[in-house]
């Protein structure tokens, strides 16, 4: 079938190998989505949608797919693809989504990505073998991107400030990494964000940015296991659409904002930080807790007017 566009073989229960046959110029979208399809895959240089996920697919990604430039759908997700990127990934300028996670990928997959205008999707969450390097700048680029998953990688570094250029982002998870620095206060520039944001586990230190209030529409932040220090800031109530929030395991203290998801939060979204007070069914009183207050004014007044009594008492004898 030399003609043939489209081969959608997905869901059944085939296995075997990938035929080299089916390397021919015309095929232009395949799909073996949740089969017992393993082995290598072939050359298949003139594809512009290729999926591969769920499957027992093994050896290294094939190199030959992304060489033509022309994918645009490349999905590998739930197999046993070992080793690095490969490099003619960044020739794939009309890319929309790229998925490979859970695979025994490594490597640092950020030297091979290129500007990709049209990216939408990128995933790439819980590789066995961890796919690591920093999120580069130019990210920022990406101004269609609308998922950014790289979760339990060993990525590091700081998240770029130009993170904010990717206005419409709905969901973005970077936890179980190895990330430092502050986290970016351009993430409240992000305001169609829906889904979640989630920077858990990872390194952060620094104050919780304000302007995460101006996230009206998440429904899931997630800031836990991180090195946050400060207080929670009052503006997070104004996240009027946020139904989980969790700042446990950090370095916070003072009064925990008055607002109606704080006064039915569970503690535990709140446990292991500094000094976290108020508001939260579990937690002390602000009032409890150890003060920290200026000196007392009226005893320090009293004690100079005794002094001044004394003073004059011992000059009048």
């Amino acid at each position: 079938m030399t003609s043939l566009i489209l081969l959608d073989l997905s869901n059944n229960q085939i296995s075997g190998c990938i035929p080299p046959s089916f390397a021919n110029r015309s095929l232009k979208e395949l799909s073996v989505i949740n089969n017992s399809v393993y082995g290598s895959v072939p050359n298949l240089t003139s594809l512009v949608s290729l999926k591969l996920a769920y499957n027992d697919l093994s050896g290294h990604l094939p190199p030959d797919v992304c060489r033509g430039g022309k994918l645009q759908h490349f999905t590998a997700a739930y197999n046993k693809f070992h080793g690095p990127i490969p490099e003619s990934l960044r020739n794939c300028s009309s890319l929309v989504r790229v998925r490979l996670d859970r695979n025994d990928l490594t490597g640092d997959i950020f030297d091979h990505f290129g500007v990709f205008p049209n990216m939408r999707y990128i995933e790439l969450s819980y590789n066995s073998n961890q796919l690591s390097g920093e999120l580069p700048s130019e990210i920022g680029k990406l101004l269609k991107l609308k998922r950014l998953d790289v979760s339990g990688n060993n990525f590091s570094g700081v998240i770029a400030e130009e993170i904010g250029g990717c206005k419409l982002l709905i969901s973005v998870d970077t936890s179980n990494n190895s990330f430092s620095g502050s986290i970016p206060y351009e993430f409240g520039q992000l305001v169609d964000l829906q889904e979640l944001l989630d920077l858990s586990q990872n390194s952060f230190s620094g104050h919780i940015p304000s302007q995460l209030g101006q996230l009206t529409l998440l429904q899931i932040l997630n800031l836990s296991h991180n090195n946050l220090a400060g207080r929670i800031p009052p503006s997070l109530i104004n996240m009027a659409s946020l139904s989980a929030l969790d700042v446990s395991h950090n370095e916070l203290e003072g009064p925990v904002p008055d607002g109606q998801l704080f006064r039915r939060a569970p503690m535990e979204w709140f446990t292991r930080n500094r000094g976290l007070c108020d508001v939260v069914a579990g937690l002390p009183s602000c009032s409890s807790s150890p003060a920290r207050e200026a000196p007392n004014v009226n005893l320090l007044s009293s004690m100079a007017v005794l002094g001044a009594f004394f003073s004059s008492s011992l000059l009048d004898s």
